[in-house]
């Protein structure tokens, strides 16, 4: 059973990605605001973030189902140039009654607009959204492990 403070983390995060998805498409900044330290790539445009591919060349991992803690299976999309440090990273579940073939694009996408993507196959097509929610999470500390070497 989740907690109500779980459930106010959650949307709390889901506002923040909003946020940083409108400042991406708008570009736009407060005057005097310092450059961000954990900008990656170009600045993006009304036209890049339109384009099927960002400015990295990305690859891909797939996480089996062995590997997975929490989570069915799934594939890891990341930017190959190491050169800029470490980039954020994101998980993406499918909606209800969807595969992970639905939201396959996202993956390379984000990661070549410098991003380290990973989509999931949750345990069952009928899960509920709080199952979802766990399952992103559980992806998300997959990601981190893998990144600090301890998975």
């Amino acid at each position: 059973m989740r907690t109500t403070r779980g459930i106010k983390a959650y949307g709390g995060a889901l506002a923040a990605v909003a946020l940083a998805i409108a400042g991406l498409v708008t570009g736009s900044t407060t005057a005097g605001a310092q450059t961000n330290p954990y900008a990656r790539g170009p600045a993006p445009t009304p036209t890049s973030v339109t384009q099927q591919q960002g400015p990295f060349a990305i690859q891909r991992q797939t996480v089996q189902g062995s590997q997975a803690l929490g989570f069915n299976r799934g594939t890891i999309y990341y930017p190959t140039d190491t050169s800029q440090g470490t980039f954020g990273a994101v998980a993406v579940s499918p909606g209800f009654v969807s595969g992970e073939a639905t939201v396959s694009w996202a993956g390379p996408f984000l990661a070549s607009n410098g991003f380290v993507v990973m989509t999931i196959e949750t345990f069952g097509l009928f899960d509920f959204p709080n199952q979802r929610a766990d399952q992103l999470q559980a992806a998300l500390d997959y990601l981190v492990g893998t990144a600090s070497g301890r998975e």
